[in-house]
């Protein structure tokens, strides 16, 4: 049977080792070298291929783009394998998911990365799982947007010491505005918005001073 294709760390810790993407750089810090290896294609069908079969039956994507916290030694690494799979993704036209993930529950798929950030889809509903598991790998935080608005999915989560914060919007909210055909702008709150992303982003930044906002006790 062929084999697929899938992503391998190797742990360098000489620190006399280069880059393979900058020559003659020698780090001071362990090296995640990330390398494609063969393998039969019945071991991974929980992996790649898994993400191939939900990918090819499902419509709704749910879209994020993410930036991590840390130190520059690892956002340097995470940089690295995002960018490994985002070609090997384009290699396999597989969705791609670290080897370190423990569980089988998803993958990141049509990867990219640009200005600090790394921009990726997941299947229907957001995946904040694989982004935690990759923040406790390298030590970091991070600051997640995501939506999928055919689901009514419109949130944004931070994640910093092992802690959690997912704040997103309920399906009421989405019933708060309205297109009107006459003026052909969104109606919200009695003013009238060229989108519905700016309306939405309004209505999170209300939500998370609602949150914020201490309780005023009553007299």
């Amino acid at each position: 049977m062929q084999g697929m294709m899938v992503l391998s760390p190797t742990w360098e810790t000489n620190s006399q080792s280069t880059l393979h993407s900058m020559p003659g750089r020698s780090p001071s810090y362990p090296l995640t070298e990330y390398c494609l290896l063969e393998e039969p294609a019945e071991k991974n069908t929980t992996i790649s291929t898994k993400c191939t079969l939900m990918e090819n039956n499902i419509e709704n994507w749910c879209s994020h783009f993410v930036q991590f916290t840390g130190s520059p030694e690892s956002l340097k690494e995470i940089e690295w394998l995002f960018r490994a799979m985002s070609a090997l993704e384009k290699e396999t036209q597989q969705g791609q998911r670290p080897p370190f993930i423990k569980n089988n529950d998803g993958c990141f798929s049509n990867i990219d990365l640009f200005d600090k950030k790394v921009y990726f889809e997941t299947i229907a509903t957001p995946n904040i799982d694989l982004l935690t598991q990759v923040a406790d790998r390298f030590q970091t935080g991070f600051i997640l947007d995501y939506h999928e608005l055919g689901h009514s999915i419109f949130g944004e989560a931070t994640y910093d010491q092992g802690k959690i914060h997912d704040i997103r919007l309920d399906i009421e909210d989405f019933e708060k505005f309205n297109y009107d055909l006459e003026e052909q702008a969104y109606m919200f709150e009695g003013f009238y918005y060229d989108s519905d992303a700016e309306i939405l982003e309004i209505m999170l930044e209300m939500k998370k001073d609602q949150l914020n906002k201490p309780y005023s006790r009553r007299r």
